[in-house]
């Protein structure tokens, strides 16, 4: 029963005979309740049972509060500060080992603000397959192709370009 309203809430629920506690759901916290109990077995259902006082709902969790020493802070400041330590020494180790990846592997080919359209090609081992590998054969080839039609300023251009191009080299 509620205390302030003065209404008693039926709760169907059985439980099993070693169970000795339960939590009673939709309770306010912080209202006041008293609680009737009635037990039921093959004889019928007993008289009800009632508190003798009422209980104050409250949040199972509680609030967290913690107490702790000047000690306990300082150890757990200097974890953390160690721990920020090695996070941003990681971070510092992973920017040099591109940095040095970039510097040494280096663009395949030049950017487009160049005054060179042209694409590196690489170096190969074996004339035979090295050559005829996709990244080679294409640098090859972009090369062969005239200024006029690398330097185009659009995809629709330089379609345009090309064709013109093949057909022209294709049919003299």
């Amino acid at each position: 029963m509620n205390t302030k309203t003065g209404k008693w809430e039926p709760l169907t629920h059985s439980v099993g005979p070693d169970v000795n506690e339960f939590r009673v759901p939709k309770l306010k916290e912080g209202e006041d309740y008293k609680f009737r109990v009635r037990a039921e077995n093959d004889q019928g259902l007993s008289d009800p049972l009632d508190s003798d006082r009422a209980t104050k709902a409250k949040n199972p969790f509680g609030t967290l509060s913690v107490k702790l020493s000047t000690k306990t802070v300082m150890i757990v400041v200097v974890v953390v500060v160690v721990v920020v330590v090695v996070v941003v020494v990681v971070v510092v180790v992973v920017v040099v080992v591109v940095v040095v990846e970039l510097q040494c592997f280096g663009p395949r080919r030049r950017l487009c603000s160049t005054s060179s359209s042209s694409l590196t090609v690489r170096r190969t081992r074996l004339s035979t397959v090295g050559d005829q590998a996709f990244p080679v054969a294409n640098a090859r080839t972009w090369n062969s192709l005239p200024q006029h039609v690398t330097s185009a300023p659009s995809v629709s251009v330089f379609q345009g370009r090309l064709k013109a191009f093949l057909f022209r080299r294709s049919f003299p």
